[in-house]
C-alpha cells in the first residue's frame, strides 16, 4: 500500500494516475470562463437596457395616471377647508371630498367607497357619478368639498348634481367649491 492512492470508491490507484472522477470537476476553469464571457458581453448589457426601459415606462405611466409624481396634489389652503368643515358640521357627519386629507384633518368620516377619489378609479369605472350620488344620498353627507381638480375635470356631472341638491357656499380656498346640505 506504499504509494497507493485510494479513489472515490475505495479502489487503489498507482501514484500519479488520475482517475476519471478526479479529472473532471463540475466547474472547471475553462467552462466557467466561457460562461462568464458570454454573460459579460451579451446578457448583462441586455439586462441593463431592459432595466432602463422599464424605469422610463414606470415613470411615464405614473405621471400619466397620477399627474403628481413630483408635485403635491394637496389643496394649497387645506387648513382653511378643514376649519370650514369643523364650523359647519358635527362630529360623525359624513363628508365627500376629492382630497381625503381634508376630511381626515377635520376628523369626519367619508362614505365607504369614496375614500380614494382618484383619476385612476374614475378612468377604470370604479368611481362613477352614479356611485358618488348614491353614497352622498345614502350617508346624508353634510358637505361636499371639491378642492382639487378631480371632481371638476373627471366627474363634472357630480358637481352639477351637487349644485342642484346642495347649497353652494363661498370657499376659503381659491379654486375650491364647497356645498352644504340644505
Amino acid at each position: 500500500m506504499d504509494g497507493a492512492d485510494v479513489g472515490r470508491r475505495g479502489a487503489l490507484h498507482a501514484p500519479g494516475v488520475r482517475t476519471r472522477a478526479r479529472a473532471t470537476r463540475p466547474y472547471q476553469r475553462d467552462n466557467l470562463s466561457v460562461v462568464q464571457g458570454v454573460a459579460g458581453r451579451i446578457v448583462l448589457p441586455i439586462a441593463a437596457i431592459a432595466l432602463v426601459i422599464y424605469a422610463v415606462i414606470l415613470v411615464r405611466s405614473t405621471l400619466t395616471l397620477d399627474g403628481h409624481l413630483f408635485k403635491t396634489a394637496a389643496a394649497p389652503n387645506r387648513a382653511a377647508l378643514i376649519a370650514l368643515i369643523d364650523r359647519t358640521t358635527r362630529p360623525g357627519d359624513y363628508v365627500v371630498c376629492d382630497d381625503p386629507n381634508v376630511a381626515l384633518g377635520a376628523r369626519r368620516p367619508v362614505p365607504p367607497g369614496l375614500e380614494d377619489p382618484s383619476r385612476v378609479r374614475a378612468a377604470a369605472g370604479y368611481l362613477t357619478v352614479a356611485r358618488l350620488e348614491a353614497a352622498t344620498v345614502r350617508y346624508h353627507a353634510a358637505v361636499i368639498v371639491a378642492s382639487r381638480p378631480m371632481f371638476a375635470r373627471y366627474l363634472p356631472a357630480y358637481l352639477t348634481w351637487a349644485a342642484a341638491h346642495y347649497r353652494a357656499v363661498p370657499s376659503p380656498a381659491s379654486g375650491a367649491q364647497v356645498f352644504l346640505r340644505r
